[in-house]
């Protein structure tokens, strides 16, 4: 089963008909448009939450990690016990190339403090990468996953303008669902 998602730079007001679930920035200050603030989350508290983070490639790896995981704590997340709580790294924007090593320690380090580090980028980024569990953007109008055992995400359409911002929409598998949380403090 796959569920719809939403996700923006700045959030709307409300949740868009047909989305049962939300992603939003954590992070990096400076390499994100906006970083979504506890009311803003807190708006959205009723359906599944993902954190994006949108790393600095120049930075180590286990720094990078720790700094994601330590936004998504200043937020009040909590890891999950049995799943892991995905943090997704935007590689769409991130400065600078990667490398598999790079990624590997990164999410390696991430799940070393408790929760789970999902790469989300093109399909030549996710698979150059060699990342384990992967949201794909690829804007073609498809909601439906694309083939792949760790592909959990699709980012189908980007910039739908909606309550006075833009947003995208995606689908997830149940997979990943399992791995967010509703509302910012559980």
């Amino acid at each position: 089963m796959i569920t719809t998602v939403f996700d923006a730079a700045f959030p709307p007001s409300r949740i868009p008909p047909g989305c049962k679930a939300v992603a939003g920035y954590v992070g990096r200050l400076n390499f994100t448009p906006h970083v979504w603030t506890l009311p803003e989350w807190q708006r959205f508290s009723s359906i599944p939450q993902l954190p994006y983070w949108v790393p600095d490639l120049a930075v180590a790896p286990n720094l990078e990690a720790a700094a994601a995981v330590h936004a998504v704590l200043e937020l009040g997340w909590a890891p999950h016990i049995a799943d892991e709580r995905a943090v997704i790294f935007d590689f769409e924007t991130a400065s600078g190339p990667a490398d598999r090593g790079w990624w590997q320690e990164c999410a390696a380090a991430v799940s070393a403090a408790g929760f789970c580090g999902v790469m989300y980028g093109s399909l030549s980024t996710v698979l150059e990468n060699a990342a384990v569990d992967v949201v794909v953007a690829a804007w073609d109008n498809s909601a439906q996953l694309l083939p792949g055992q760790t592909i959990h995400g699709h980012q189908y359409k980007a910039g739908v303008a909606f309550d006075g911002t833009q947003i995208d929409y995606s689908v997830m598998d149940e997979w990943l669902l399992a791995r967010a949380g509703v509302g910012p403090r559980h």
